[in-house]
């Protein structure tokens, strides 16, 4: 690159001045680039593509380049299938330009998806001849995560619009993707029957019964049912052709069935005519036992009978009937019969169902009443047992004392209880009820005991009175159960003594009280008289190591605490202390002590400067203003300060060329040290040069031109030292043509750096052009017409400028015909 190197000059009377030159170094060496191998993955699911990622190229040169993606697309982006080129170049500062490529092929692995759909049902016509159906069909949808799937028949045996029996065809289908991976599915074609088949019975028929018979024999020709798909003709009731038939009407039913199912029925109807007298007889009474755990029974008796061609009829029963389900009791059973002419009989029995299970019941097992509170005896209270039965029962005490009564503690009683059923069966049951004492006895400890230690002794001895306790059934036993006995030596601190009271039922109950022992005597401390030393160079302070004792009563619990001044085993710092320190033993009881001690500092402070710092001037200003970090001066000890002794210092204002900043740092010792480093300021900014904007000038009245007058441009520089020049152009105060005209100028500073502008200066024309027209005309229509050839004069133009432009806006040519009546033509013109 360019580098301008400015000297400037001083001579003693203190005038300056300066030159600047350039200094221009050229890279002629290209950069080296290096791209990623070429890259094969396969896409993402779904996608006609994949999310690539790839490391940027990398270059080197001799003076650094910058490496930038020039073709495709970038890492992360999806990449379609196929194989797309990316492509990096390098460029480093002097533009030379290198590049290099690889290829991301993306493949489709994804078949594509086929689908069939659920079955496609059809069904074979009413009138059909044949066993099927004629099926139409649509290619099947396919779908792929790219474009170009197609889908072919992979089944030839079948075509849509062909005939398909009845029953399942399966077609297979198979869709294949522009990348050559293939899927299939089924299409199930679903030819369903649905058509019943079609059979017609006989005719209803009358018979009279054979002579001598109750009954007749009939024959007929029983039906055949047909269908397309073929079927199968069965008699579902009745009694068929050829067969004996009793008195009355028989429903002949016969029922068509084809291969799917589908059915259809007739029926004939043969009646059978009697003329006898009906009679009944009904069978003998029936008695049982009710059925175990039910209060019925299902009784079946004999079917009553009938003579003389008796027919029964429907709603002839008063009667549950044979195999029905009859209640514990007796209930009369009626049958009647009739005939075809409204003669009838009836018959009745009579059923008996007899209870023979006795009731159950069932005690709970032995229940213990606890004693009411304060009392030595229970209240009793349970919940009564209820008997069952198979039929209907009641429940009563019919033993012990019941609920409610008192029964003192372990004092019991039997309760019995007996269910009876309404056929006189019974049962009992019994339980046992028992008072026990639940209720533990109340116990009174002594009060807490506090006591000093005996003296020199870190224990005390204690006296203590027993536990007294009482009970509600008054029968106890005391005993200690935890801490030592009246009389013993108790140790410092709390200790807790237990006594547990326990009746004759072994309820217990516990107390506690405590016995403190405090420690009153204080501790004994012991501190030196007075210490003293120096501290090393590097450090504000010395490790100071001084004795101090503590001894009391009791050893637990001592604490022997320093409350002021340097630890001792640790460093103090330079300066005066005072020690004390706080005996306090296990009881919180305390004693003193304290003692003098001094650290003497001898080591002066450390100070660093900044490096020398070079800047061009901040932008606008003849000055760069430089914020950096005062420095700080160290010492082995807190308290240095630093000041500058400089003028300028940081955040100030350097003007152009070189000024020193100075500092000096000071400890509390008064050892002082200084340092200094130097900051140059250098002019790198151009002028700037701003120009009036557009000036517009009309023209002088009556001609073609005008004198120009414009403004001088502003001119700007942070330094003030810059030169100003017009480009060759027009000069002010010049007379000008109608026209346009750029005005340029320039400027540059003792630093070569420079700066242009321009504007434009307008001559425009302002004056209206005159446009006169010729008289107006009048004329007579030529003969045996209604119009006349008009010829008129012609318009004048007067303009400050040449070249105005007119033009006939309405009416007719000059020279034209024109129709009777009046016609306006109108002139239009523009000057230039």
């Amino acid at each position: 690159g360019t580098t301008y190197v400015r000297v400037n000059a001083t001579d003693a009377a203190s005038l300056k001045g300066s030159c600047v030159f350039s200094v221009t170094v050229t890279d002629n060496q290209d950069p080296v680039i290096s791209c990623p191998q070429n890259i094969t993955v396969s896409n993402t699911a779904t996608q006609c593509g994949a999310v690539v990622t790839f490391a940027n190229a990398t270059a080197t040169d001799n003076c650094g380049a910058t490496v930038r993606q020039s073709f495709g697309p970038v890492s992360g982006s999806s990449f379609p299938v196929g194989v797309t080129q990316v492509g990096f170049e390098a460029v480093d500062g002097a533009n030379r330009m290198v590049s290099c490529w690889f290829a991301v092929h993306v493949q489709d692995t994804e078949p594509p998806v086929v689908t069939c759909g659920a079955p496609q049902v059809e069904y074979i016509a009413s009138n059909a001849v044949q066993c099927g159906a004629t099926v139409t069909y649509v290619p099947r949808q396919v779908s792929d995560n790219c474009a170009g799937a197609t889908v072919s028949q992979v089944t030839t045996s079948v075509s849509s619009g062909g005939f398909f029996s009845v029953g399942s065809t399966n077609i297979t289908w198979r869709g294949t993707d522009a990348a050559g991976n293939t899927a299939t599915c089924v299409h199930t074609i679903e030819v369903v029957d649905n058509v019943p088949p079609v059979i017609v019975c006989p005719t209803n028929s009358t018979y009279n019964r054979d002579p001598g018979m109750c009954n007749a024999t009939v024959s007929y020709v029983p039906p055949v049912g047909t269908d397309v798909c073929g079927a199968t003709t069965n008699r579902t009731r009745g009694l068929g052709p050829n067969q004996v038939f009793g008195l009355g009407q028989t429903s002949e039913e016969y029922t068509a069935t084809d291969a799917s199912g589908n059915t259809a029925r007739c029926v004939t109807v043969v009646d059978v005519l009697s003329d006898n007298i009906p009679q009944i007889s009904c069978p003998a009474n029936v008695t049982v036992n009710s059925a175990a755990n039910r209060c019925d029974a299902t009784v079946t008796y004999g079917a009553p009978t009938t003579f003389e061609c008796s027919l029964p009829t429907t709603g002839s029963q008063v009667a549950l009937g044979s195999g029905a389900v009859f209640s514990v009791g007796t209930t009369k059973e009626t049958y009647m019969v009739s005939n075809i002419y409204g003669s009838n009989a009836s018959c009745s029995l009579y059923v008996t169902v007899v209870d023979v299970q006795a009731p159950a019941i069932t005690c709970p097992g032995t229940q213990t009443l606890s004693n009411t509170a304060g009392q030595c005896s229970a209240v009793v209270a349970y919940t009564a047992p209820q008997g069952t039965d198979n039929c209907a029962a009641s429940t009563s005490r019919t033993g012990g004392v019941g609920t409610g009564a008192a029964l003192t503690v372990g004092q019991s009683s039997t309760e019995t209880f007996t269910v009876v059923d309404g056929a006189g069966l019974s049962a009992s049951c019994s339980f046992t009820v028992v008072a026990v004492d639940v209720e533990a006895p109340n116990i009174t400890c002594p009060s807490n005991i506090v006591v000093g230690t005996d003296n020199n002794t870190c224990t005390a001895a204690v006296s203590f009175a027993q536990a007294s306790a009482v009970d509600n059934c008054g029968v106890y036993n005391v005993t200690q159960t935890a801490g030592p006995i009246s009389g013993s030596a108790f140790g410092l601190g709390a200790t807790t003594v237990s006594f547990k009271a326990i009746d004759a039922s072994g309820n217990a109950r516990s107390c506690s009280f405590t016995v403190t022992v405090e420690d009153r005597q204080a501790p004994v401390i012991s501190c030196p008289l007075v210490y003293s030393a120096n501290s090393p160079s590097n450090a504000c302070g010395a490790v100071v190591t001084y004795p101090v004792t503590m001894s009391d009563n009791c050893q637990a619990g001592q604490q022997l605490n320093q409350t002021g001044g340097p630890t001792s085993g640790q460093q103090a710092s330079v300066g005066s202390h005072t020690v004390s320190y706080l005996a306090v033993d296990g009881a919180g009881l305390s004693a003193t002590c304290s003692f003098p001690l001094s650290v003497n500092d001898v080591t002066p402070p450390t100070l660093s400067c900044p490096p020398d710092a070079s800047f061009n001037t901040d932008p606008d200003q003849c000055y760069a203003s430089y914020t950096f970090v005062d420095p700080v001066g160290t010492d082995n000890c807190a308290g240095v300060s630093t000041t500058r002794t400089s003028v300028l210092g940081s955040t100030s204002n350097f003007p152009l060329g070189a000024s020193v900043v100075t500092f000096v740092s000071s400890d509390r010792s008064g050892l002082n040290t200084s340092c200094f480093f130097t900051v140059t300021v250098t002019d790198n900014q151009p002028p700037r040069l701003t120009c009036p904007g557009p000036v517009r000038i009309p023209t002088t009245n009556g001609t073609c031109d005008a004198p120009v007058s414009f403004g001088i441009p502003t001119v700007w520089d942070n330094c003030n030292c810059s030169t100003l020049d017009q480009t060759p152009s027009i000069s002010n105060g010049t007379t000008q043509s109608v026209g346009v005209y750029t005005v340029g100028f320039s400027v540059s500073d003792p630093g070569l750096l420079h700066d242009s502008c321009s504007f434009t200066v307008t001559v425009f024309d302002n004056q209206a052009p005159t446009l006169i027209c010729p008289p107006s005309v009048s004329v007579s229509a030529t003969s045996n017409t209604c119009a006349h050839n008009v010829t008129f004069g012609a318009y004048q133009v007067i303009d400050n400028c040449p070249a105005a432009n007119v033009q006939q806006m309405a009416g007719l040519a000059n020279g034209s015909s024109f129709s009777v009546g009046s016609q306006l033509v109108t002139y239009a013109m523009l000057d230039a």
